[in-house]
């Protein structure tokens, strides 16, 4: 997740997109939890 933020190449790849987003998606389900915990 950090490589792809601080990789400027990757972020114009398709593949770097859905990695990125899927972490998104990852930290606001973890962030969710720790709310309903």
């Amino acid at each position: 997740m950090e490589a792809t933020a601080t990789a400027p190449q990757t972020m114009t790849s398709p593949a770097a997109r859905t990695t990125a987003t899927v972490a998104r998606a990852r930290s606001r389900k973890a962030a969710s939890r720790k709310k309903l915990a």
